[in-house]
């Protein structure tokens, strides 16, 4: 979950931090490095808090990182022996903070519960003194560490590469999976707005599923509104950004968040296979620096993705991609938004058709897997369409538990139900908890009526007079999120 201005480590992932001390030094390579270092020194210092106020929930395992707004900690459910990620943010949390927290949590409950390549959000705990994110853990790391675990075997004594990091087979297994999660997320009305291989994390299995997390920047936005998807601030990582976000700042005009989108996925896809970005600022290597943003967009502006001109030696690999690939990766890096190449339109591209016709029968059977239990959640989804009203009704009544939940965490609290005597109750009554997991099943077993639905998810977690142990609270889309879809967030523009 990220803010403005900051990085800190994935929640689910189970390696590196990533922090805004680290500066970004231009390669794949010295990023990660430096970010590796980092999280191996955060990591020797740090041990696990005892005093989070979950001990009768979870046991915890280890520490995973550290950020701007909190630790996260790889834990175990005493009641089903399952591994999460818990994020702990120190109570009370502050009002501009709060804000972010409140729409990633409203959006990433909303969508990974709903597709496959999308980290899940699977609980939202208040304790005396933390607010708690429970999150699907992803073990294998990041897509970043991915490709840099390449280099070795792909580089010469000098450090030169001897060819692609990864074939265009596996590129296009990763980026397969990755589109369809993007495609997702707009269909529903999301716009990402920070997507790199930092934000990609992969399972352990062989060959690997990806997972997109970190929705700190996106937005929703009302599809009833004229030019909904447009909005005007910049924001993202500046290698990933496109001209039209990185100029937003100068010119004021708003720009499609979903073509934007294409763009970051596209840069995406360069580096897995080139180990660098098509666009760099290498002369000014600190990405909160408007020069970085300005270099950035000046290249974008008057070369070729082809050309690599900030780090000339790539440009011997990129003449090794396929022509098809080359003409995909034309037709992304567009620098005019409304001519660039669509979710759909890349789809149906002939690299990916070629590719995924001649797939390793390995990647084939994941990708075929994927596809089988996308089909089901869509005919879940689609049920629920026959219960809109009472869907309708529990979102509402999700988002006023929720509300009142976050409320709650802006201020001190010796204990989490703030009505009822820290005396009378137990540690574990002392966690209040909302369990987004059920969205989907809630409403598939037939019709029901919302009174049920309330009374089977339980009272209100902080209306007086109640302690609510373990409410079950249905993550059911939701017309509007917490910023209407259309106010904008002030933020400094980069993160690394």
């Amino acid at each position: 979950m990220g803010c403005a201005g900051s990085k800190e480590p994935s929640p689910t992932q189970g390696g590196q931090a990533e922090t805004k001390a680290i500066k970004y030094e231009g390669s794949v390579r010295q990023r990660t490095e430096a970010e590796k270092s980092f999280a191996m020194a955060k990591k020797a210092s740090s041990k696990p808090d005892p005093k989070l106020g979950l001990e009768e929930i979870f046991e915890c395992e280890k520490f995973l990182g550290e950020g701007g707004t909190g630790k996260t900690y790889l834990m175990k459910s005493i009641e089903t022996g399952e591994e999460v990620a818990v994020k702990a943010i120190n109570r009370p949390v502050l009002k501009d903070l709060m804000r972010l927290i409140k729409r990633e949590i409203m959006i990433q409950a909303e969508l990974g519960e709903g597709h496959r390549n999308i980290v899940n959000l699977f609980e939202v705990l208040l304790t005396p003194t933390h607010l708690c994110l429970v999150m699907e853990y992803v073990p294998g790391g990041s897509l970043t560490s991915y490709i840099t675990s390449k280099f070795p075997d792909n580089e010469d004594t000098s450090g030169n590469a001897r060819g692609l990091y990864i074939t265009e087979a596996e590129a296009c297994y990763f980026f397969t999976q990755f589109i369809n999660a993007v495609e997702y997320c707009h269909t529903h009305n999301v716009m990402h707005r920070d997507l790199k291989l930092d934000n990609t994390l992969l399972t352990g299995k062989h060959p690997p599923v990806i997972k997109i997390c970190d929705f700190g920047f996106a937005k929703s936005w009302n599809p009833a509104m004229a030019e909904a998807a447009n909005t005007s601030t910049q924001i993202g990582t500046p290698v990933y950004m496109p001209p039209e976000v990185l100029s937003t700042g100068m010119s004021g005009k708003a720009y499609d968040g979903k073509a934007a989108d294409v763009w970051s996925s596209g840069v995406m896809l360069f580096v897995m296979l080139i180990g660098g970005f098509p666009y760099d600022h290498t002369t000014n290597p600190d990405p909160d620096n408007p020069a970085a943003q300005r270099e950035v967009l000046l290249q974008q502006i008057t070369t070729s993705w082809k050309d690599c001109h900030a780090q000339p030696f790539m440009k011997r690999l990129v003449d090794k991609l396929s022509p098809d690939l080359r003409d995909l990766l034309d037709r992304i890096f567009v620098t005019d938004a409304t001519q660039r190449i669509t979710i759909d339109e890349i789809k149906q591209h002939p690299w990916i058709v070629r590719e995924m016709g001649a797939m390793p029968e390995e990647y084939r059977q994941v990708l075929d897997a994927l596809a089988d239990e996308q089909r089901a959640i869509n005919r879940k989804v689609a049920r629920n369409k026959q219960l809109a009203k009472e869907i309708a009704g529990a979102a509402q009544f999700r988002q006023t538990k929720l509300t009142r939940l976050l409320d709650a965490a802006l201020k001190p609290g010796k204990v989490a139900a703030i009505s009822e005597d820290p005396m009378q109750m137990t540690a574990g009554e002392q966690v209040e908890r909302i369990d987004l997991r059920q969205g989907i099943d809630h409403f598939v077993k037939g019709s029901v009526s919302f009174a049920k639905l309330q009374a089977a998810m339980g009272p209100d977690p902080l209306a007086p007079s109640t302690v609510d142990k373990n409410p079950r609270v249905s993550a059911v889309p939701e017309e509007h999120h917490e910023n209407g879809g259309s106010r904008e967030e002030p933020t400094s523009p980069n993160r690394v």
